[in-house]
């Protein structure tokens, strides 16, 4: 979901839809396509998600100018899941990769983890195309 950082109101929702063929439609993916075709300020919003942000969709989340990113679950912890596991966190590839044009945004994990924790537990892996696992986006 997309939050308002002044009103603390929800802007927008989205889910993963990479079941229906295209495996860049993360739910941030989706999320930040819808929201830039709105008049919201992503600049004053903040990405919140139930798992870190896989390496794509961070940086779409950084290119689209966003405020701040909260998640759950670490990625690493849901390899167990059958989710796909990244070797860099989300905090270790801002660092590396923003440069001084664009802004860091800040980025807040372990937000609800047990909550999220029992969302993957219940949910059955996401495919991400043909042979492929999903990384929680």
């Amino acid at each position: 979901m997309l939050l308002d950082v002044d009103s603390g109101q929800v802007t927008h929702r989205s889910g993963n839809t990479v079941h229906l063929g295209d495996a860049t439609a993360h739910a941030e993916m989706n999320l930040l396509r819808e929201a830039a075709r709105s008049e919201v300020a992503l600049t004053r919003s903040v990405v919140v998600t139930t798992a870190e942000p896989c390496p794509m969709c961070a940086a779409a989340a950084v290119f689209s100018r966003v405020a701040g990113i909260a998640y759950g679950m670490p990625a690493a912890r849901l390899s167990k899941y059958g989710w796909l596991r990244f070797d860099v966190s989300l905090t270790a590839l801002l660092d590396g990769v923003v440069s001084r044009a664009l802004t860091r945004p800040s980025v807040a994990g372990g937000v609800l983890t047990v909550e999220c924790l029992e969302l993957f537990r219940q949910r059955p892996r996401c495919d991400d195309g043909p042979g492929a696992r999903g990384a929680g986006g």
